[in-house]
């Protein structure tokens, strides 16, 4: 196994990228369950603490709204300087998003991305016990989280970090709605959304995308937003800045 090991090593970009592609195909399901069985999500969770993520890719430098919007989500141009380590980070994170990725609120296997811990806290415990205790070891949703929340909003793996974490709240339950709202993840994106820097193309609608996946039918969540708002000002801050961010993508798609 070791041996096989060495000679993979090399092709580790390309390995993720097939793995990816039969996630993404028209048999997702059969290759979600296949690869469930055979523990992937043990390989990767081992593999997020070893993939070096403080390597950078600056991306095309054009300033076309087209241009930054591609780059938000890794497909780079002419002059790009992604790195080997750098683009094994992004079909990491794609590999990720494509194994939660499935249209139905019964998959078991997005939960693999919780640890023991955090599954018994969630599911047995109802999160009874005060939430953040260190017996919790974090699980791979849990590490995805916490790289977002450190990311600059021109890091080019900002975008496929939250796909992953959105992938993973799309058909999940209430409880884990609450878990990863609770987890630091909310109080980042409000936080993110009302300061008054000027952000990168695409930053926005990243923040609110989550936002919305987090609060979607959930009643606690969204009482755990208005906590975070604190005041009156915060929220005023909020709505301007989705009012002047709205998009009717309906209208857009009637003319086009």
């Amino acid at each position: 196994m070791l041996f096989r090991s060495l000679l993979l090593s090399p092709y580790q970009v390309e390995v993720l990228f097939v793995l990816c592609t039969l996630l993404g195909g028209r048999r997702k399901i059969d290759a979600q369950e296949l690869m469930k069985s055979n523990r992937i999500i043990l390989i990767l969770d081992d593999m997020f603490e070893r993939l070096p993520w403080d390597h950078r890719c600056s991306g095309n430098r054009d300033d076309s709204a087209e241009n930054s919007n591609e780059q938000q989500a890794g497909m780079h141009g002419p002059g790009c300087e992604c790195t080997p380590e750098s683009a094994m980070c992004v079909q990491y994170l794609r590999l990720v998003h494509n194994f939660c990725d499935r249209d139905c609120d019964n998959y078991s296997g997005r939960r693999l991305l919780l640890s023991t811990d955090e599954r018994k806290f969630i599911f047995e415990d109802h999160m009874a016990s005060e939430y953040g205790a260190p017996k919790l070891s974090p699980g791979l949703l849990s590490k995805i989280v916490a790289a977002f929340v450190s990311e600059l909003d021109e890091s080019p793996y900002r975008f496929w970090l939250a796909s992953c974490v959105e992938s993973y709240l799309r058909g999940s339950s209430s409880l884990e709605q609450v878990f990863v709202a609770k987890s630091g993840l909310m109080e980042h994106l409000i936080g993110d959304v009302t300061c008054q820097r000027l952000h990168c193309a695409g930053s926005l609608q990243t923040s609110f995308d989550l936002l919305g996946e987090l609060c979607k039918g959930n009643i606690e969540v969204l009482s755990l937003l208005v906590t975070y708002l604190e005041n009156e000002e915060k929220f005023r801050k909020l709505m301007s800045v989705a009012a002047s961010n709205l998009v009717d993508s309906n209208r857009s798609e009637e003319h086009t």
